[in-house]
């Protein structure tokens, strides 16, 4: 913004408190280190000139930190169990909204990607498919999840309660197998937690031993 003369007049009493800037021809208070305004317009140039430097710097910083923060955080979540409760509450329509509309995005974008995973899915669950397995049985709990969808208006899945395919295991697809449970509790389980899973099983394999060697193994 250009000063007029009469914005020069009315600063004319605030001079010894204001500076006419040069380079951007406004006025702003004095300071040692110059123009406030000019000087976060040429940090954020620099950082987009430099965005892996800075990216870098963050995440070195971040893990510094990062034990710190965990630690702070979960004193918080402690502390205020109750807010987070509530919080989680009412945010639950608009998130389930929200993850609903995401994953159909997604879905469209990467038709590719998702006919592969569905795929594989279904092969393995061909291969699980014992020739002993109650097939009717299996149906049955399809139908049942269905049922419950519709009697409580909360989705539910068949899950398997020993995982098809994990790092550690691959269960069977057969009725002995199966139970039903709340989109929201097979989520959370995934297939990392099973009956009289060890202690060593808990997490991903590859955080005790590096992908190569279990690559190895595996082959």
């Amino acid at each position: 913004m250009i000063p007029t003369a009469t914005s020069s007049i009315d600063h004319m009493e605030s001079l010894t408190e204001k500076k006419l800037c040069r380079k951007g021809l406004h006025w702003y208070p004095i300071t040692d280190k110059g123009c406030p305004l000019c000087n976060r317009i040429a940090i954020r140039k620099w950082k987009q000139a430099n965005r892996e430097r800075v990216n870098e710097t963050a995440r070195k910083r971040y893990l510094v930190k990062r034990e710190d923060k965990l630690e702070k955080n979960k004193k918080w979540a402690q502390a205020n169990r109750e807010y987070r409760r509530e919080y989680r509450r009412k945010r639950a329509p608009v998130n389930r909204e929200h993850r609903r509309e995401y994953r159909k995005k997604w879905g469209e974008a990467n038709l590719g990607t998702l006919s592969a995973y569905n795929a594989r899915r279904r092969a393995a669950k061909k291969n699980a498919l014992m020739p002993w397995a109650d097939v009717n049985a299996i149906k049955n709990f399809y139908t049942e999840a269905r049922r419950l969808t519709k009697l409580t208006g909360v989705k539910h899945h068949v899950d398997h309660i020993y995982p098809l395919q994990s790092e550690y295991m691959c269960g069977l697809h057969v009725e002995t197998n199966l139970q039903i449970l709340t989109e929201k509790e097979n989520i959370s389980k995934g297939n990392r937690t099973w009956p009289g899973q060890l202690e060593c099983q808990k997490g991903s394999v590859y955080a005790r031993f590096p992908k190569e060697l279990t690559d190895l193994l595996n082959d």
